[in-house]
């Protein structure tokens, strides 16, 4: 049986596996099977029409978000490298079986897809004097595809949410052209292009990061429904290392551990069994936050090099429901999965969220509270910021209790162009933009309206210019667009009622006790072509359960704050999951 094989039956039972630890065993025996291994081949099918309509997609993509994330990564010939000749090729992903899960708790059913992509994707990566080529990709990990929340409605679906619950592994092989890249450069490049697709992954679509689509507007919560409240957090202690001269020359080994799109980084200790608890203490500790219970940890070992980009020797990963919450000794292997005779010492412990809030007591110091775990945690929900001088923008809410900070996303004020309060000119320019052949999205950016209200000008407009002389009617053409006009005067008068950042997010953080939070208003500048972010305004206030607003001087934040404490637990496998899914099926 090949490796690939090997891996995905072994996904597959690693899934079954992971189903008979966390639900009951009478669970299973009662599940209804709602696919099979075969029934999923008709997404594959349609999948194989659709693959070719990517490649422009996807050329986008590499070339706006990639190639500017590699530059910055690559010494010497970085700020030269482009990307060219991009190619899809001609082999298409591959999906399934499909695990499909019943989430009462946040009230949605969820698909978990797995996929596997060993592909003919090719690009060159061109640099001047040389230059390199990738010639193939292979993409293996689960999509986690949440259709919900679930409504008492004849589209009983309120959205869908996309997602991976942990980072998918992809791997590509690189060659060179030159002897510069061959000699220097291919170690930085491989290296610098395997974190940038990784890291763009963790932005996009690994847990808590997804995408969410309502299909209603009407009752559903959309920021509740994207920004799910964890299940937990797991506090990563690593302890010490033994073997390490077995599998590294030198070893200056250091550790990288991720829990979905968190990931952290133990410093480095020399020698064949290092040790990290008898030195800086909380410097190798880590709390990760927990959103799903089939969320894996990983663990990477390098070993730290002086002129040399550092090696990744050896890996391990772990499901959180086999993190025991005591001292446990972690078998690591290759990066090609074979076994070693290393391993790493850790200690986890697992807190899930409670429903209760414990105020903390004025007995509780500073320093007490600093070296415990977290004890609590706060989600802060920020819907949007109103006020004067405000800036023009793009703004983020920046919350902190004690040394934990978080920030929103970046949001800009909805921008009102003066041309709408005139209808004509409105429609003047509009013309102009249409007969120049201005992108749809562009066109619509310049005029300060939606695509679709553009579409509907750009449409009514073409099948004028249709018509035979003759039979045209400049009265019939002045009072169509004038009704267009009308409409988009309109929404704009709404939307000038809140010309102010809106933002729709929830923070989550672990906290320890404290009795207040500060909540801060933070302002883009750019001075010289170089962004700096500036405080507008700021504000301190009790930390509790609280529906806002939060005044900040001349500018208010309109938003809610909760606080749930961590509850003891050894193990995640003490969590009661039977809440969190009551029905599960495999296919």
């Amino acid at each position: 049986m090949c490796l690939k094989e090997e891996g995905r039956k072994s996904c597959h039972s690693r899934h079954q596996r992971v189903l008979r630890t966390l639900f009951f065993e009478d669970l299973l025996d009662d599940t209804e099977v709602l696919t099979t291994n075969e029934s999923v081949e008709w997404l594959n099918k349609s999948i194989d029409p659709m693959f070719p309509f990517l490649e422009a997609g996807l050329k986008k993509f590499l070339l706006e978000s990639v190639q500017p994330l590699i530059r910055q990564k690559v010494p010497v010939v970085g700020s030269q490298l482009s990307l060219t000749n991009i190619s899809l090729g001609d082999v298409h992903p591959k999906l399934g079986p499909v695990h499909t899960n019943l989430d009462s708790e946040n009230n949605c059913v969820e698909l978990i897809v797995e996929v596997n992509y060993d592909g003919d994707l090719t690009l060159d990566l061109d640099a001047g004097l040389a230059s390199a080529c990738i010639g193939s990709v292979s993409l293996h990990g689960e999509l986690l595809l949440g259709f919900g929340p679930l409504v008492d409605k004849v589209n009983p679906i309120g959205g869908m949410e996309i997602t991976c619950l942990n980072l998918p592994q992809v791997d590509v092989e690189l060659s060179a052209k030159g002897l510069l890249l061959d000699y220097f450069s291919i170690p930085n490049l491989y290296t610098a292009l395997k974190s940038t697709v990784d890291e763009l992954f963790c932005s996009l679509l690994v847990k808590p990061n997804n995408i969410y689509i309502p299909f209603t507007s009407k009752g559903i919560d959309v920021p509740s429904a994207k920004y799910k409240e964890p299940i937990g957090i797991l506090r990563l202690e690593v302890l010490e290392g033994e073997g390490m001269s077995k599998i590294m020359s030198s070893p200056k080994p250091y550790l990288k551990a991720q829990v979905g799109a968190s990931q952290w980084c133990s410093q480095s200790r020399q020698g064949g069994n290092p040790v990290w608890n008898n030195l800086d203490g909380e410097a190798h500790v880590k709390e990760f936050v927990v959103y799903h219970p089939m969320q894996e940890m990983r663990m990477d070992l390098y070993n730290s090099q002086e002129f040399m980009v550092d090696e990744h020797v050896a890996t391990a990963s772990m499901h959180l429901k086999d993190l025991r919450g005591e001292r446990m000794q972690v078998p690591l292997k290759t990066t090609t999965g074979l076994p070693t005779s290393a391993n790493i010492h850790v200690n986890a412990h697992w807190y899930p969220v409670g429903d209760s809030f414990t105020k903390p007591s004025a007995s509780v110091s500073f320093l007490e509270a600093s070296v415990h775990p977290s004890r609590q945690l706060l989600s802060a929900r920020v819907d949007r910021v109103s006020g004067k001088n405000l800036g023009p923008g793009p703004h983020k809410v920046r919350v902190s209790v004690g040394d934990r900070v978080v920030t929103t996303k970046a949001s800009h004020a909805p921008q009102l162009p003066q041309l709408l309060a005139k209808k004509d000119r409105l429609i003047e320019v509009a013309k102009s933009l249409h007969y120049a052949e201005v992108d749809v999205t562009r066109a619509s950016e310049i005029l300060g309206i939606s695509e679709t209200d553009y579409r509907k000008f750009r449409d009514q407009q073409q099948a004028y210019d249709c018509q035979p002389l003759p039979a045209r009617n400049p009265e019939t053409e002045r009072r169509s667009h004038n009704i267009w006009g009308d409409l988009v005067v309109k929404k704009a008068s709404e939307t000038a009622r809140e010309e102010h950042p809106q933002f729709g997010q929830i923070l989550h953080t672990p906290i320890n006790y404290s009795s207040t939070m500060t909540m801060e208003l933070l302002c883009t500048e750019y001075t010289n072509g170089k962004a700096t972010e500036q405080v507008v305004a700021s504000g301190t206030f009790p930390l509790d359960d609280s529906q806002g607003p939060y005044r900040l001087g001349d500018c208010t934040i309109h938003g809610s704050t909760q606080v749930k404490d961590f509850l003891l637990s050894k193990s995640i496998s003490g969590y009661n999951t039977q809440n969190k899914f009551v029905k599960t099926a495999s296919a």
